[in-house]
């Protein structure tokens, strides 16, 4: 294993209490929208040549990663005879 050749921050460089406090508060911020709104996080791991595809393939649809992804659930959805997000959200209230 060869090391870095980036070189060493300084004692500036080092994050203090309070901004690493900023930084959660932030993502708290973040993740207590989406509670409020109902919403789950789910990650994906992808190959690096998938990801960029997919990020090419939102731009040139003028769309988003989000989107493609639910639309893509809804297709499995519908191959296995499952309800659409639509409807789980119609039935949901």
């Amino acid at each position: 294993m060869t090391r870095s050749s980036r070189p060493l921050g300084t004692i500036a460089d080092i994050p203090t209490k309070a901004s690493a406090r900023q930084g959660f508060e932030k993502r708290q911020r973040r993740s207590d929208k989406s509670l409020e709104e109902g919403k789950m996080k789910c990650s994906v791991w992808l190959d690096e040549i998938v990801h960029a595809r997919l990020r090419e393939f939102a731009f040139l649809n003028n769309t988003s990663i989000q989107q493609v992804f639910l639309e893509g659930l809804d297709l499995v959805f519908s191959k296995y005879g499952e309800p659409s997000i639509a409807e789980l959200k119609q039935k949901a209230g």
